[in-house]
């Protein structure tokens, strides 16, 4: 892969932007001078228009840099970027904002607000916003408000019923729209016609906020306005939200359409001093823009996008602060060689860094880089999304650290991928059946890489007990969370170099799928180290046949890059040609097994893997031989005479993990099965 570096050149024209200059200036200079007759422009608009004048003069013959003063920026529409924005290879533009200045690029509307009684505020709201779609309109429905509220930089939450966690769904009525409340539901005064249910209506991997038609307090009973992508099922999670009866907790917000009027309880010790509503789509648009560089910027208060980056070329995100947006961090649509690095994204409602880029049929890389991120407190809104997903061919996520989201890490799809040296923990904090890392559902995900990754503390969040006759709905943590999660088939990954520490309930689980490598990972856990399974009966492959069918596995190319892809199938069924080799394996597990093995004795490898047992006991393993169904559950050194695994060591590995690093002893067992030593660079680095 080729990485375009656009550095600002000695030479160059320099622009200056500040809140306290003038439109009408030359935007020469980087203060006023003493005439105030000169100065730097005060709107980033302005400074776009002089760099178009420049080009229409024929006057663009070197770098450009804007250089950006402190202060916050509200531009009356989206920043976008077009080729008539654009840099060239010899001659980049570059948006800078000053060395250790705050310059904050914001979306949103800045509101003037009174005291009315101890904690509660009014604002008067008279103004347009700019969008009236939600940010995913095929899971956000109804007709609650489209922005958000922010005081003093902390996102308000909708008043809600109940003010903190969640109800319980008691019965489903009819199967996608009606349902009865375990928890009796309260007085809601005034029209329902702007309330909203948040909620995972049949499962905790898939949420989803609806409007409502009614909420009916002699009956306990809720009806939505449109149904449910999954069925209504008992004890699953929900709340009101939007509700004006229900605005009483600090941290509170409601929005009186009928007065224009916003009101908000302030969150406990908080005196408001900064009060802003989420306005435009995005804030910065980047549509078959090339050679650009941006750095050193705050974007924040999108109702959607902080960066859109589409069908863009050699862009530079660089040192950015993207929070505050109601949808994705940073989104990047196609186009080649983007490079997203050093940036803080947070506090987002949906995903963090949200990439598609290369040809999956012709298996062209996008160069595109995700690097030395720091993503955190995303998908707080849509609960069940990721902090980073990658779809394509070609793209790079390395070094960043993805953490405190309440769904998955990071999701991978697509060809020749690479995820390597981050640092993964506390996700999937409201979901289960998720993962650290995850992909799954297709076959030809192949030449993926997830390694040198430092995973751990993987908890998820989900359904342990119903019992209804006495009221009562438990929810657990730890539960059915991942660390790598191959799921529902998906096939062909390199899995190695990885420490694993506390990563859920299975720290590798191999979902059904074929042809991956699994070598070399340091995993300690007190439940699964390794899942390999052959997905259930009821399992449907008739998506994973239509995805085969729709990419040229077959041609000279496909066949080129992955010959096993080709090759026919035993049983299409069975998670055939499987090696699990070199790995340490480290548990505390005195009883339950640590391995569970579905397998076809024919097409697996496992061999030479190291395996200890700290609590002092033998480590445990569940299996069944798909050819013959035999299966067992028995002591490692038991299976070992199954000859199915082969070179095995039960010995101390001698192993500690601190800052990031895998430290072995010298005399560590693990010299004796070749282990390949483990990068010391995980995570994120200094700038």
């Amino acid at each position: 892969m080729s990485l375009v570096i656009l550095s600002s050149a000695a030479e160059a024209v320099e622009y200056y932007v500040n809140p306290s200059g003038s439109d009408s200036w030359s935007g020469k200079l980087k203060q006023a001078n003493t005439q105030l007759t000169d100065g730097p422009f005060k709107t980033l608009e302005r400074a776009k228009t002089e760099i178009l004048n420049i080009k229409k003069q024929n006057k663009f013959t070197e770098n450009v840099n804007v250089n950006i003063a402190s202060g916050v920026y509200y531009p009356k529409q989206t920043l976008n970027f077009t080729l008539a924005d654009s840099g060239m290879p010899d001659k980049a533009i570059t948006w800078k904002g000053d060395a250790g200045s705050n310059v904050v690029i914001s979306g949103g509307i800045p509101l003037t607000c009174s005291k009315k009684s101890t904690g509660i505020w009014e604002c008067p709201f008279n103004q347009t916003i700019g969008t009236s779609t939600y940010f995913d309109p095929n899971r956000i429905r109804g007709n609650g408000p489209k922005f958000n509220l922010y005081v003093n930089n902390q996102g308000l939450q909708l008043a809600r019923w109940p003010d903190k966690g969640w109800a319980y769904i008691k019965s489903p009525v009819t199967a996608k729209t009606q349902f009865s409340s375990l928890q009796a539901l309260p007085t809601f005064s005034g029209t329902l016609q702007d309330a909203q249910i948040h909620t995972f209506p049949g499962n905790d991997w898939f949420d989803q906020i609806l409007g409502v038609t009614s909420i009916n307090q002699s009956t306990n009973e809720i009806t939505l306005a449109t149904p449910s992508t999954y069925n209504i099922a008992v004890g699953r999670r929900f709340f009101v939200q939007n509700i004006l009866s229900a605005f009483d907790a600090p941290g509170e917000w409601f929005y009186d359409k009928a007065k224009r009027k916003i009101s908000f309880i302030s969150p406990i010790g908080m005196e408001p001093t900064s009060v802003v509503i989420s306005s435009l789509t995005s804030v910065l648009t980047l549509n078959s823009a090339n050679y650009l560089n941006f750095t050193n910027l705050s974007l924040q208060n999108s109702n959607n996008t902080g960066a859109d980056i589409l069908n863009s070329n050699n862009i530079n995100l660089n040192k950015l602060t993207v929070k505050n947006h109601g949808g994705i961090g940073v989104n990047v649509y196609f186009g080649s060689s983007v490079k997203l690095a050093n940036s803080t994204i947070e506090h987002v409602g949906s995903y963090g860094i949200k990439l598609e880029g290369g040809d999956r049929k012709t298996l062209a890389a996008s160069g595109h880089i995700i690097y030395n991120n720091y993503v955190h407190d995303y998908a707080e809104t849509l609960l069940t999304n990721r902090g980073i997903r990658v779809d394509g061919v070609g793209n790079w996520v390395q070094h960043n650290l993805v953490a405190n989201g309440s769904g998955t890490g990071i999701e991978l799809k697509g060809n020749n991928n690479l995820v390597e040296k981050n640092e993964v923990h506390h996700v999937c904090m409201q979901a289960s059946d998720c993962g650290a890392i995850y992909s799954g559902l297709d076959w030809t995900y192949r030449g993926n890489s997830i390694s040198n990754n430092y995973i751990h503390d993987i908890l998820g969040y989900g359904l342990d007990k119903v019992d209804i006759a006495n009221k009562k709905v438990t929810y657990s943590s730890p539960n059915g969370a991942r660390g790598i999660y191959l799921d529902d088939a998906v096939s062909g990954f390199k899995i190695f170099g990885n420490i694993l520490e506390n990563a859920g309930g299975r720290s590798i689980q191999i979902g059904g799928g074929r042809d991956h490598y699994i070598h070399d990972n340091y995993i300690k856990t007190d439940q699964y180290a390794i899942w390999m399974d052959d997905r259930d009966t009821t399992f449907n492959w008739t998506v994973l046949s239509k995805n085969l069918d729709a990419m040229p596995y077959k041609s000279t190319l496909w066949v080129g890059m992955y010959p096993e892809l080709a090759l026919p199938m035993n049983n299409y069924k069975w998670p055939e040609g499987n090696r699990i080799e070199n790995n340490i394996v480290v548990t505390n597990q005195k009883t339950a097994p640590t391995f569970h093995y579905e397998l076809p004795v024919k097409s697996t490898i496992i061999a030479n893997n190291l395996v200890w047992n700290s609590a002092g006991s033998d480590v445990k393993i569940e299996y069944t031989f798909l050819e013959s169904q035999k299966n067992g559950l028995v002591p490692w050194t038991n299976w070992l005479t199954e000859n199915i695994e082969t070179g095995g060591l039960f010995e101390d590995p001698c192993a500690t993990v601190a800052n990031n690093k895998l430290v072995l002893c010298a005399t560590s067992a693990a010299n004796k099965i070749s282990f390949d030593a483990i990068p010391a660079d995980i995570g994120l680095l200094p700038q």
